[in-house]
C-alpha cells in the first residue's frame, strides 16, 4: 500500500508545508520464497563439452535487503483550493548475498566420495577453486550499499468541494514522476 494517505484538504493560499518523513523496510519474501532460503537447481555445464548428462548444480541463496527512505515534501497554496507539491525522496538500498553451489550427481545427492551412490559423478568439476569430490560445496559472498535520490515527484490537488453540510471534502490529485534515480541501484 500507499506510505502515506491524504485528506481532500488543502493549505491555502500563500502557506507553505515542509515535511520529512523516514520509512524502513527490511524484506523477508519473494513471490512467497522466504530470501534466506532461495534454491535453483541447473543443469551442471563443463565448457567446452557443454552439459554433463544428469548432474547438477545446486545453488543456494541467503539474501538481505533492507530499504530506507527519507521523504523530503514541500508544499504551497496557490490559491485556498489548489496546492503543488514536491517530493525528493533520498534511498538507501542494501543488499547482501550469501551462495553455496553444489554438484548432484543424477539422484541429486551431492557429488562426494564420503557420501554413498555419489560415485558417478564426473571427476571433471572445479567451482571456484573447490576441488572435485572433496564434499566441500563453493561459497561467496557479496554486498552493496547505495545512497541516492529517488525519481522526484511534483504533484498537484485541488478541493472541489470544502465544507459542505452532508458531503465530505472531495477533491482530486495528480502528479509527474522524474527520472533522477538510479535505476541500477533499485532508486
Amino acid at each position: 500500500g500507499p506510505l502515506f494517505g491524504e485528506r481532500a484538504d488543502t493549505i491555502g493560499k500563500g502557506r507553505f508545508d515542509f515535511q520529512v518523513v523516514w520509512s524502513n523496510a527490511d524484506y523477508k519474501k519473494f513471490n512467497g520464497q522466504k530470501l534466506s532460503s532461495l534454491s535453483a537447481n541447473v543443469p551442471a555445464t563443463v565448457p567446452p563439452f557443454g552439459t554433463v548428462t544428469g548432474e547438477q548444480l545446486r545453488i543456494d541463496l541467503d539474501v538481505t535487503v533492507i530499504t530506507n527512505f527519507i521523504g523530503f515534501f514541500g508544499t504551497y497554496g496557490l490559491t485556498d483550493n489548489w496546492d503543488v507539491n514536491l517530493l525528493v525522496p533520498l534511498i538507501n538500498n542494501k543488499i547482501k548475498a550469501k551462495s553455496r553451489a553444489t554438484i548432484l550427481d543424477a539422484n541429486g545427492v551431492p557429488c562426494s566420495p564420503l557420501t554413498p551412490n555419489a560415485l558417478n559423478c564426473d571427476d571433471v568439476y572445479v567451482i571456484d577453486g573447490t576441488a572435485p569430490n572433496t564434499g566441500d560445496p563453493s561459497k561467496d559472498t557479496s554486498s552493496g550499499d547505495k545512497t541516492g535520490i529517488g525519481d522526484i515527484l511534483v504533484r498537484s490537488k485541488y478541493n472541489f468541494l470544502k465544507n459542505h453540510e452532508t458531503l465530505p471534502d472531495l477533491g482530486v490529485r495528480g502528479g509527474v514522476s522524474f527520472p533522477t534515480g538510479n535505476e541500477h541501484n533499485f532508486m
